[in-house]
C-alpha cells in the first residue's frame, strides 16, 4: 500500500494546434465560418480546465501493516462469543476520516457490528500525525463472520480482512459456532444485492441463521450499500438515520436535511445530531472515491428525497 510521494504536473492541450493569423483572416470573410468571439469563448474555457487541472498530489507514502492474526478471532471462532472490549464497533474504526469531522463516531450507538484488528488497520502510521486523515486507506468489506444463539438467530457479525478469512477457513469449516459470509455491497442497480449473506458460506448451515435487520442496515451503511431492494429496507434506513421518510406531520419539525429533531410520538431516535453529512462523505468519497452518488437510493435519502414504493423494483 505504499504510494509516491511526488506531485506531478500535467497540463491539458488544446484540442487542436491554433491557426496562424493568415488563417483567422480568411476564416473572417467567410460568413459561415464560425466568428471569432466563438474561438475566444473556447480558449477561455482551455484555460479555465489548463488552471484547474494543473497540479495532482499524490498521497503521502506509508508502510503497509504487517497482517497478524489475533488471538480474539480465534477465541471468537472457537467459541462465537465476543468479550467486551475485544473488537471494535465498526463504525468507531472511521475516527481519522474526514466523514468524521462532521459527525462524531462516539455518537453512534453500541451495536453487534464489529471489525478485526487487521481489518482495520492498514497501514503503519505515527501515534504524533495528528493530522492523519485514513480516507484513502480503508480496506472494503468483503468477509464476515457471524455467531448465532440458541433460537438460530444471528448474535454478532465482525468484519474481517481476506487475509484473515484465508488464514483461518480450516477452523472456520471445522468449528461450528460461526459461519463465514462473503458480502459485497450493492453499487449498481443492475447487481443483485449480497444482503442475504447466503451467496457462500463457510460451513453451510440448513436453515441459515436469521440476521436482524437492523444488524443488516448497519452492515449496509458501514460498507457503501448504495441501492436498496424494496421500500421497507428504505424505512429501516431511515428509522436507524432518524431521517423522515413523508411529508412533515403536526408536532413533528424535520430539518432540510430530513433528519428529524422533533418528534410527537416520543419514540427514541438513533442519533440526537444529523449523520447525514457523514454518511455522505462515508459513501460518496471514502467507499466510493469521490464518485457522485446523488442519483441512488441513499444518494437520494441523504439529500433529503422522500422515496416511494415505485421507486423499487419489487
Amino acid at each position: 500500500m505504499n504510494h509516491t510521494n511526488s506531485a506531478s504536473t500535467r497540463l491539458v492541450a488544446p484540442s487542436a494546434t491554433p491557426r496562424p493569423p493568415e488563417d483567422w483572416v480568411t476564416m473572417s470573410r467567410d460568413p459561415s465560418a464560425p466568428s471569432a468571439s466563438i474561438f475566444e469563448e473556447q480558449e477561455r474555457e482551455l484555460a479555465s480546465e489548463r488552471e484547474q487541472e494543473r497540479y495532482f498530489q499524490k498521497p503521502k507514502p506509508y508502510q503497509a501493516s504487517t497482517h497478524i492474526i489475533d488471538p480474539a478471532i480465534k477465541q471468537f471462532i472457537a467459541t462465537g462469543k465476543v468479550k467486551p472490549g475485544v473488537f471494535k464497533g465498526a463504525f468507531q474504526t472511521l475516527g481519522n476520516t474526514t466523514a468524521a469531522k462532521e459527525f462524531l463516531v462516539s455518537d453512534f450507538p453500541l451495536s453487534d457490528l464489529l471489525v478485526s484488528r487487521d481489518f482495520a488497520h492498514t497501514i503503519e502510521t505515527s501515534r504524533t500525525e495528528l493530522d492523519f486523515v485514513s480516507d484513502l486507506y480503508q480496506r472494503h468489506v468483503q468477509w464476515v463472520l457471524t455467531s448465532f444463539d440458541k433460537t438460530n438467530t444471528v448474535q454478532h457479525m465482525v468484519v474481517i480482512s481476506p487475509y484473515e478469512a484465508d488464514a483461518l477457513l480450516p477452523e472456520i469449516g471445522k468449528e461450528n459456532c460461526v459461519t463465514l459470509h462473503i458480502y459485497t455491497p450493492r453499487v449498481s442497480i443492475h447487481y443483485p444485492p449480497l444482503d442475504s449473506l447466503n451467496l457462500y458460506t463457510v460451513p453451510v448451515r440448513h436453515p441459515p441463521p436469521t440476521i436482524p435487520e437492523s444488524l443488516l442496515v448497519q452492515l449496509n451503511l458501514f460498507s457503501g450499500h448504495l441501492y436498496l431492494a424494496t421500500y421497507n429496507e428504505c424505512l429501516r434506513v431511515c428509522e436507524f438515520l432518524n431521517l423522515a421518510t413523508e411529508a412533515t406531520r403536526e408536532g413533528w419539525a424535520v430539518a432540510g436535511d430530513g433528519f428529524i429533531v422533533q418528534r410527537a410520538d416520543g419514540a427514541p431516535a438513533t442519533f440526537h445530531t444529523s449523520p447525514v453529512k457523514f454518511f455522505k462523505l462515508l459513501m460518496g468519497q471514502i467507499r466510493r472515491n469521490c464518485d457522485n452518488i446523488d442519483k441512488t437510493h441513499m444518494g437520494q435519502i441523504l439529500n433529503g428525497e422522500l422515496l416511494r414504493p415505485e421507486d423499487f423494483s419489487d
